[in-house]
């Protein structure tokens, strides 16, 4: 899939956004309302998925007369394309127009798309500054998920940045005070691969589980953070 519309910056002004992957849905989800409009990265997106479960996700509004796409606007998908409400321009999953009402599809008529991958029915897209595709890869292999739960996806909205969130994965001190953990201590160094991060830690946490009677629980924690978008945490309790 190509890259997403160029996205520019202010001369001199940083992006706000990191470039890296970030999660955009869940694949239950897509396949559920078959065509949802959101704001990802600051951009507004359209995400679908073709007839053979291919995910797309791209720009919300038609290269030909900039219609919006999204199922407000009446965008709808029909035979796993896109189709414009505007003009009945039909797009496939690769962003590509393959089939007009009236005349040969333009070659010229291609939406923006983002490149995407998916981990354990998560889905994740690239955004890259000024549009420039995947300067990393997200994990290849993913996660064993034999003795996994269902997935949940849950939303957190807080006035930050995603930097934040990844420092967690190496500020031990603040687990005790905010997460009321206790006795850690680093089980391997941390270790950096140009985007990864590498981090493993123990920890001990007591809870009450009836009156009087205390329980404590001794952990092992494995994080992997792969830019500021991608974290995957692994937490064993000790036997």
């Amino acid at each position: 899939m190509e890259s997403g519309r160029n996205r520019s910056v202010g001369a001199g002004l940083p992006s706000p956004f990191p470039e890296g992957w970030y999660f955009v849905a869940t694949r239950r989800q897509v396949l559920k309302e078959r065509l949802f409009r959101k704001i990802w990265m600051g951009e507004e997106v359209v995400v679908w998925a073709d007839g053979s479960g291919s995910i797309c996700v791209a720009d919300a509004y038609c290269p030909h007369l900039g219609s919006n796409l999204g199922p407000a606007a009446g965008g709808r998908v029909c035979d796993g394309r896109l189709i414009c409400p505007f003009h009945g321009y039909e797009y496939d999953a690769t962003g590509q127009c393959v089939a007009t009402p009236y005349a040969e599809a333009p070659r010229k008529a291609r939406l923006a798309v983002f490149e995407t991958r998916e981990i354990c029915g998560l889905v994740f897209a690239w955004w890259g500054l000024n549009g420039r595709g995947p300067q990393w890869s997200l994990p290849a292999e993913a996660p064993e998920q034999a003795s996994w739960s269902n997935i949940e996806a849950r939303t957190v909205r807080f006035p930050g940045h995603p930097q934040e969130t990844t420092e967690n994965s190496v500020d031990l001190a603040h687990f005790r005070y905010v997460h009321g953990y206790d006795s850690f201590s680093r089980s391997a160094p941390v270790f950096i691969d140009r985007h990864c991060l590498h981090s493993e830690f123990d920890f001990v946490t007591r809870r009450r589980v009836l009156k009087g009677i205390g329980l404590t629980l001794d952990f092992s924690a494995h994080t992997l953070v792969c830019g500021l978008g991608y974290s995957f945490v692994e937490i064993r309790e000790k036997s």
